[in-house]
C-alpha cells in the first residue's frame, strides 16, 4: 500500500495569529529586544508548522496590514476599542483556530468591563469598579464595556505577558521558547494533582478535585497544612488552588475562622526548581490572574508570571474578586473545574478555556451579575495552541507507548471542532437570558417584599431585572437580588433568583 494511503487524510493546517503591538514592545524592550522577539516568534512558527499549525505574526500598529483588513491601525496601545476592532477584523480574515495575545496589557490592552456589582463605594461591597478581561477578544460581538455582551464566546484565546513594567525581553523570550518546544504527554503525567484549599472551603474544593481525579485524598487544607511545600508536591503538573488572594500580592492565603495564614508564596514557588515544564494551574483566588509590576510587591512577580516563567503551559485565574460557595461548586469552582477537565481530556489549553466558558453559561437558567463577572474575569495565560495531554484514542490508550509524531500535532478535524464551538457560542448569545448591567431602583414596597423574601440578608440588596435574549424570553417577573456583606471572616454574597414573586434559588457565595 502506498505510504500516502497509510498516512490517512492530510488535514489543512490550523491557523494561529499572534496579535501584538510592535511600537509598545519597542518602547519597553528597545529595537534590539523587538528583533529578538520577532526571531523567537519565527522559531515558534517553524515549530508550529511541524505540528500542522500555520502561525502569523500580526501587528496592530502596522498601517499596511490594517488597511488590508479594512480597519484603522492601533496607534495607541491603550486604545481598547481600536484593538478590539482590529482583532475582530483579523479573526474574520483568517478564521484562526487560535489567537495568541503577545504582551502584557501595556502592549495588548486588556479591556476594562463594567462590574455590575460596583456601587461606587469599595468598602460597601464588591471593591472592583471594572473587570480586566480578555473575554472580548474571544467573542465576535462588537466592542462594549457591558460584560454581558460577550456571554457567547466563540474564539480560542490566550495571552503570553511580557512582564508589566519590564525593560528587556527576557521573560517573553522564555515563554515563546516554552511554547516552541512544548510536548504533549499522557494523562498519567498530570495526576495526582497538587491541590490546596482554604480550610473553610474544603467541601467545595474536595468536590472539584473528586470530579478531576476521582477522590480528594491529595487535598491540602490551609491551615493546618502550610508552606514550605515539598518539591515532590509542587512539581506535579496539575495544580488546583482555592485560596484567598489580594491586590498586587504575590502570596495566597488560607483561612480558618478569622485567621488567614500564608498558604502559597510566589517567591518560594518560583525558586529552587519547584515547578516543572508543562504545569497547568487553575487558581480560583481573588486577583490570582492580576498582572502587576513586581516593583509594587518588593520585586516579587505575581503568580501568572511566576508559573509561566517556570515553564507552565497554562494558568487560568481571575483578574479581581472572585466568588464561590464553601461546600458545593459554583462560580469560580465551575470555571476552573471545567478548564482542568477539558485539559485532562486532551484539549489545547485555549480550547479548554473556551469550553469552560461555554459549559458555564449552558449550566445556568439565566446569568446572574456574579455569573457575568465570573465569565469575564477568568483569563488564560499561555499559548492557547499548546496541548498538554494527548487525546485518548483507540490506538493510543493511557499508559501505552505513544509515537513521537503523535505528541506534537493537533488532532485532525480541528476546523470542524471550531465550527461547532462557534455555533455553540452563537447559540448562547441568542438564547442566554441574563441580568441587566445595572441594578434597578426599588420602591419602598419592593424593598419590604425583598426583606421578607431574603430575611438572612444584611445591608444593601442590589436588584437586577433579567433581560430577554434574541431567541429567549425572561421568566415572569424574573430578577436577581444580590446582597453583599462584609464580615470579619470575609466578603460574602447572597444571590437569589426571583420569578413570579417567588425565590427560585438562593445561593451563598464567599469571596475567594
Amino acid at each position: 500500500m502506498p505510504s500516502s494511503a497509510r498516512a490517512g487524510p492530510a488535514w489543512p493546517p490550523a491557523v494561529k495569529i499572534v496579535l501584538t503591538h510592535l511600537g509598545a514592545l519597542r518602547r519597553k524592550h528597545g529595537a534590539q529586544g523587538v528583533s529578538q522577539i520577532a526571531a523567537a516568534v519565527a522559531d515558534l512558527a517553524a515549530a508550529d508548522a511541524a505540528r500542522g499549525v500555520e502561525t502569523r505574526l500580526v501587528a496592530m500598529d502596522d498601517g499596511r496590514r490594517a488597511r488590508g483588513l479594512g480597519v484603522s491601525q492601533v496607534s495607541d496601545a491603550g486604545d481598547v476599542a481600536a484593538a478590539k476592532a482590529f482583532a475582530d477584523a483579523a479573526a474574520a480574515r483568517w478564521e484562526p483556530s487560535y489567537i495568541l495575545l503577545l504582551g502584557s496589557p501595556d502592549v495588548v490592552p486588556m479591556p476594562g468591563l463594567a462590574n455590575p456589582l460596583w456601587t461606587g463605594d469599595p468598602r460597601a461591597g464588591d471593591p472592583d469598579e471594572t473587570i480586566p478581561s480578555d473575554l472580548p477578544y474571544a467573542s465576535d460581538a462588537p466592542h462594549s464595556t457591558d460584560a454581558g455582551t460577550f456571554v457567547g464566546a466563540t474564539r480560542v484565546v490566550g495571552r503570553l505577558p511580557d512582564g508589566t513594567g519590564a525593560r528587556g525581553p527576557a521573560q517573553l523570550l522564555r515563554l515563546l521558547a516554552t511554547s516552541a518546544r512544548h510536548r504533549t504527554r499522557r494523562r498519567s503525567s498530570y495526576l495526582p494533582a497538587f491541590a490546596l484549599t482554604a480550610a473553610e472551603w474544603r467541601g467545595s474544593t474536595a468536590a472539584t478535585l473528586t470530579k478531576l481525579a476521582g477522590d480528594a485524598t491529595e487535598l491540602h487544607d490551609a491551615p493546618p497544612d502550610a508552606p514550605p511545600w515539598p518539591a515532590a508536591q509542587t512539581r506535579r503538573r496539575l495544580h488546583l488552588v482555592n485560596l484567598h488572594g489580594a491586590v498586587a500580592d504575590p502570596r495566597f492565603y488560607g483561612q480558618r475562622g478569622r485567621s488567614f495564614p500564608v498558604a502559597l508564596d510566589a517567591a518560594e514557588l518560583g525558586g529552587g526548581r519547584r515547578l516543572v515544564e508543562g504545569t497547568v494551574c487553575a487558581a480560583e483566588c481573588c486577583y490570582g490572574g492580576m498582572l502587576f509590576d513586581p516593583a509594587e510587591s518588593g520585586g516579587v512577580r505575581g503568580f501568572a508570571d511566576t508559573y509561566l516563567a517556570a515553564g507552565a503551559y497554562g494558568y487560568c485565574a481571575a483578574t479581581n474578586v472572585a466568588y464561590g460557595p464553601a461546600d458545593t461548586n459554583d462560580a469560580a469552582d465551575l470555571v476552573c473545574r471545567a478548564f482542568l477537565q477539558h485539559v485532562l481530556a486532551g484539549c489545547s489549553v485555549g480550547r479548554a478555556m473556551l469550553q469552560a466558558r461555554q459549559d458555564y453559561a449552558f449550566t445556568k437558567a439565566s446569568l446572574s451579575p456574579i455569573d457575568i463577572k465570573t465569565l469575564a474575569q477568568f483569563t488564560l495565560f499561555g499559548d492557547p495552541s499548546v496541548q498538554p495531554i494527548v487525546r485518548p484514542t483507540a490506538a493510543v490508550a493511557d499508559g501505552a507507548a505513544v509515537p513521537k509524531g503523535a505528541l506534537a500535532a493537533p488532532p485532525g478535524g480541528i476546523a470542524a471542532r471550531r465550527r461547532r464551538l462557534v455555533a455553540n457560542g452563537r447559540a448562547l448569545e441568542t438564547t442566554t437570558t441574563r441580568a441587566a448591567s445595572v441594578p434597578r431602583e426599588l420602591n419602598p414596597r419592593e424593598r419590604r417584599v425583598i426583606a421578607e423574601l431574603l430575611p438572612s440578608a444584611e445591608g444593601r440588596v442590589l436588584s437586577f431585572d433579567v433581560m430577554a435574549a434574541a431567541a429567549a424570553v425572561a421568566g415572569p417577573g424574573e430578577r436577581f437580588h444580590v446582597a453583599l456583606e462584609r464580615r470579619p471572616s470575609g466578603l460574602r454574597a447572597i444571590v437569589a433568583r426571583e420569578e413570579a414573586g417567588r425565590m427560585q434559588q438562593v445561593t451563598l457565595l464567599r469571596a475567594r
